[in-house]
């Protein structure tokens, strides 16, 4: 398996900045232990396989676009989903 630390920035602003599988049949993708951050919507912190959150991770998403309120989920994470233990944080 070829995997780095690396970063993926668009134009957008949304980037991610961890580990990279690269030598998949198809296509790169995130895989192990990364930040990812899309403007105005969420950032997480944690764990990725096959592309989408799975394993531990914590995530805080901008619950109202007016004022700087977050909720989130801190826990464990499955196909890019909570699921199993964690808990929802403010």
């Amino acid at each position: 398996m070829d995997a780095g630390k690396n970063i993926l920035w668009y134009y957008s602003g949304t980037f991610y900045i961890g580990d990279w599988e690269t030598d998949l049949p198809t296509e790169s993708q995130k895989n192990g232990f990364g930040f990812e951050f899309v403007p105005n919507k969420y950032v997480y912190l944690g764990e990725f396989k096959d592309g989408m959150r799975h394993g531990k991770g914590t995530i805080k998403i901008l619950a109202d676009s007016s004022s700087d309120t977050f909720m989130g989920y801190d826990g464990e994470w499955a196909g890019g989903k909570p699921n199993g233990y964690g808990k929802h944080i403010d």
